[in-house]
C-alpha cells in the first residue's frame, strides 16, 4: 500500500491548495509568500518543511519559484521571500530549510 496516500488525501481536504486559482490571496501559502519580509511565525512554519517529501513540501508550500539541480542526486527549490528562502533535497526529502534576509 502507499503510505503517502493517507498524507496526500489529508492534505486535499485540510491544507489550504496553493495552485494558483482564483482564491489563492486567501490560501496561507500565498499570504505568507506575498510578504517581501517574513515574521518568527512565518519562519517557524518554513522549518516544518524538513523531513518531508517534495509532494508534501508541494501541498503545504506550493511550487517554487525557482528549482535547481544540484549533483549528487540533490535539488534546492527557492521560495518567493526577499534575500534567500530554500528547500533542499536528498533523494526526494527535504534535509535543510534556510533562509536570509540578506544582511
Amino acid at each position: 500500500m502507499n503510505t503517502l496516500l493517507p498524507v496526500m488525501i489529508a492534505a486535499a481536504l485540510i491544507l489550504p491548495a496553493c495552485d494558483g486559482g482564483a482564491e489563492k490571496d486567501t490560501h496561507a501559502c500565498y499570504s505568507r509568500f506575498g510578504k517581501t519580509w517574513p515574521d518568527a511565525s512565518d519562519l517557524a512554519w518554513f522549518q516544518e518543511a524538513k523531513g518531508k517529501s517534495k509532494k508534501e513540501v508541494l501541498a503545504i508550500y506550493g511550487p517554487p519559484v525557482e528549482k535547481t539541480t544540484l549533483e549528487g542526486g540533490r535539488t534546492s527549490w527557492r521560495y518567493p521571500w526577499a534575500a534567500n528562502a530554500q528547500i533542499k533535497f536528498v533523494k526526494g526529502v527535504a534535509t535543510r530549510v534556510f533562509y536570509t534576509s540578506g544582511y
